[in-house]
């Protein structure tokens, strides 16, 4: 639903004819949500290659972040010193034929030509870097240590990344990029052979692609729990949609217009521009009409946290998105006319068009749900056998002695309700309730095995 103080935009995007035909009745006219800069361009590329327009949007914004990255950020609060940064990790979430791929590498491409163009203009060594690959945590840290920018690390199959993590020798690797997500720490590795690695701001960006079946398998429960998953706030998952035959031209003007932003957003001087007190990153904020919007969808959105389980790990994340998403629609607007000599705080437009684009997300992440409730109610199946088998739950038990028992993945209520009727049903567990008391009230269920 759109924010009751967001003013629907009227303008029609170009070169729409295919681009925003989706399955989903809320995302109708799907590109609207961008800035325009960004609409004729994304449309192109997903007609172009029949591609869904939700992988163009979550790429692209990615990119753009990523050419921000920590180089500048925004403090949403008026008084608390809180600080954000747009290194966006997005997700794309389809099957081999879905066109993932070669949508995401559109926008990346440009920002590899950018990178080329900084690189070739520098005379410093190791050169300047934008942009990651394959590479171990403690080698990303020896290039962030170079180029406390940040960085967008990017793998076209996150599958890949993500078992890796589960090899003992690099479970390390996890954490930090848990911890890179952030993007506004500080960070110190001691290796014996690699020696001392200080890294002025742990910063990355992310960004991938991921099919169906991988998705519950590798961010299920665990990556619910540490809070993996939640960090892929660009995480799209579009429906299935048919493809069509496209033959045209590319549009160029569209293409360069893009690419210059990307060098200017990744070549300017925030220190200078913002006007830099001398903190580590510079920084702006938001405009007075601005920071009303936030904080009153702030407290929409916390409520909408408290009542909703599934998603509430999710949506307490979003505090930080929008704000995020607000300072990349600003700067593109700063930015496209040309190098700014002052930034101005983030206006009331940005930021209405940044929950727009958080309400699209919240949407595509719901839908992804589905895979990842299943993984995470198979897994907790699989964690109360354990307990069973082990005598750690013996004679009746309730809901409530699971949860106080904060056993790994059985800390969820409606997760442990669902399990234990799953077994009742299939004959593991019978159930009986408790008499009320006195004071009446409602009757306790209790659980024992159905010997």
């Amino acid at each position: 639903m759109q924010h009751p103080l967001v003013e629907a935009s009227t303008d029609q995007p170009i070169h729409l004819a295919r681009a925003s035909q989706t399955l989903d009745p809320d995302d109708t006219n799907v590109l609207d949500i961008l800035h325009d800069h960004l609409k004729g361009y994304c449309a192109d590329v997903s007609e172009r290659l029949s591609a869904p327009p939700e992988f163009l949007i979550a790429s692209t914004l990615c990119v753009v972040g990523a050419a921000i990255c920590s180089r500048c950020g925004i403090r949403p609060k008026l008084f608390d010193s809180w600080l954000v940064t747009p290194n966006l990790w997005a997700l794309l979430v389809g099957e081999p034929s879905s066109m993932k791929s070669p949508a995401m590498s559109q926008p990346l491409n440009l920002l590899r030509r950018v990178e080329a163009r900084i690189q070739k203009a520098s005379s410093v060594t190791p050169p300047p870097r934008l942009i990651a690959n394959d590479a171990t945590a403690e080698k990303l840290g020896e290039i962030l240590r170079d180029n406390p920018g940040g960085l967008l690390y990017v793998r076209d199959e996150l599958a890949a990344v993500f078992e890796t993590w589960q090899n003992p020798s690099r479970r390390s690797e996890r954490q930090f990029f848990l911890e890179a997500w952030n993007g506004t720490s500080p960070y110190t590795s001691d290796r014996i052979m690699r020696g001392t690695t200080a890294i002025q701001n742990l910063s990355l960006a992310v960004m991938g692609t991921i099919q169906p079946a991988q998705l519950a398998r590798q961010l299920g429960i665990t990556a619910l729990e540490d809070g993996l998953a939640q960090r892929f706030q660009l995480l799209v998952f579009p429906l299935p949609r048919k493809r069509e035959f496209s033959d045209q031209r590319e549009d160029e003007e569209a293409k360069t217009f893009v690419e210059e932003l990307l060098y200017r957003l990744a070549t300017a001087d925030y220190r200078q521009l913002c006007k830099s007190d001398g903190t580590a990153i510079p920084s702006i904020t938001f405009a007075d009409d601005a920071y009303q919007l936030y904080k009153t969808w702030w407290i929409e959105n916390a409520e909408s946290a408290a009542t909703d389980q599934v998603l509430a790990s999710f949506l307490t994340k979003y505090e930080r998105l929008v704000p995020a998403l607000a300072l990349v629609d600003h700067l593109i607007s700063v930015f496209s006319p040309g190098v700014p000599t002052v930034l101005s705080p983030v206006s009331h437009q940005s930021l209405a068009r940044a929950i727009r684009q958080a309400a699209f997300f919240k949407r595509q992440v719901t839908r992804s749900m589905t895979y990842l409730s299943d993984s995470r109610i198979e897994e907790a199946g699989l964690a109360l056998i354990q307990r069973l088998s082990s005598g750690q739950l013996q004679g009746t038990f309730s809901v409530r002695d699971i949860l106080r028992a904060s056993w790994s993945r059985l800390t969820d209520r409606q997760t442990v309700e669902h399990v234990l009727d799953r077994f009742v049903q299939n004959g593991t567990l019978k159930r009986e309730n408790s008499h009320s008391g006195p004071a009446g009230g409602r009757p306790t269920i209790y659980y024992s095995l159905a010997h």
